[in-house]
């Protein structure tokens, strides 16, 4: 009889457009490797998303939004949702643990490896209790084996909780669902896929616009804009379509001349690896983006641009149009694939 394949546990936030988790978790089962997903699932979530491989379990409860915790017996109940969640990751028979949130209650497992994959600086969203959040992570900061981080600036700050080293281990790409761009002889489409949200940075992107007017600036994903950067984005050339499944997001990025990062410069953003460089690029696409520390040393005539005024975020856009170098941003992309980042790390984990 075979014996069963070894198995990891994941706290995370499973019920959100596909990110991160969604791809560690294919990994890990590309490497035979089990995987039991511990998240709470919004009461708003009607679909539940699809396993793509038999040996993934999810373990779900579902909690209310957060913005009704004033109302009476909201938090409680929410609360004690996340509790249970957190209990049933920690009491899961996997040996290696893996946290991706910060939970309000957490405590060591007695018994296990566990690991903290820090992906975003939670602490500078919008609205964040900044102080009970930081307080959270230091505190599974120093509970865990080993701590991974998306970024360079995340790895700084993790640091300084804890002698532990910190793995910096950014997002990646799966090349393999994503074909080369279309030859276009219209007019320029300079395309956006991923949240809209505060720091997108509309008022860059009205005046990249307005310089381009030629350009059709075609943007993908969900809209949690204020109503004067709505304002802002009501221009001709520039067209909103809301989120699309993630199986529409290589067709769509295919259909791009150039795409683009316009987040605004802040605390969140710098400690951001954004996903979407690498899918631009795995589909062949030359990226302009605004100054993130974690894209210079991607920069590339035909690849990639970094531009932080109007002005010179628009010559970007026309200079890759016209000087792209399909295959090198392809090769660039497949260096960055999630089978790179997170391959290694089952195989050496497996070996504990």
């Amino acid at each position: 009889m075979k014996e069963p394949s070894p198995s990891v546990s994941l706290l995370t936030q499973w019920y959100i457009p596909t990110q991160r988790p969604h791809h560690m978790v294919e990994v890990a089962a590309a490497c035979d490797v089990r995987t039991h997903i511990h998240s709470i699932r919004p009461a708003s979530w009607v679909l539940t998303r699809q396993m793509t491989r038999k040996d993934v379990f999810l373990h779900a409860n579902t909690a209310l939004p957060r913005r009704f915790e004033r109302l009476p017996g909201v938090r409680r109940y929410n609360c004690s949702v996340e509790r249970l969640t957190t209990r049933q990751f920690l009491a899961d028979c996997s040996f290696i643990k893996i946290v991706q949130v910060l939970p309000r209650f957490f405590r060591r497992p007695p018994e296990g490896y566990l690991i903290y994959d820090c992906v975003d600086d939670h602490a500078a969203f919008p609205g964040a209790a900044r102080e009970e959040i930081l307080e959270q992570e230091r505190n599974i900061c120093l509970s865990a084996d080993e701590i991974w981080a998306s970024s360079k600036a995340l790895v700084g700050r993790l640091g300084s909780y804890t002698l532990k080293p910190v793995l910096y281990v950014p997002n990646g790409v799966n090349p393999a669902l994503f074909r080369m761009r279309a030859s276009f002889t219209g007019k320029p489409i300079l395309g956006y896929v991923g949240a809209i949200a505060p720091w997108f940075d509309a008022r860059l992107t009205r005046t990249v616009a307005d310089t381009l007017p030629n350009w059709q600036i075609h943007l993908y994903g969900p809209t949690s804009l204020t109503v004067e950067q709505q304002r802002l984005l009501k221009r001709p050339n520039i067209h909103f379509h809301g989120e699309i499944p993630y199986y529409r997001v290589p067709d769509t990025i295919a259909t791009f001349d150039v795409g683009m990062i316009p987040f605004c410069i802040n605390p969140l953003t710098m400690a951001t690896n954004p996903i979407k460089v690498y899918e631009y690029l795995a589909a062949g696409v030359p990226v302009v983006a605004t100054p993130l520390p974690e894209l210079s040393s991607y920069v590339s005539p035909g690849v990639l641009e970094l531009a932080k005024e109007p002005r010179a975020f628009a010559d970007a856009c026309i200079k890759l149009r016209d000087e792209n170098d399909p295959q090198s941003c392809r090769a660039l992309a497949e260096a960055n694939s999630w089978a790179a980042r997170f391959e290694p790390l089952f195989t050496r984990l497996l070996s504990i």
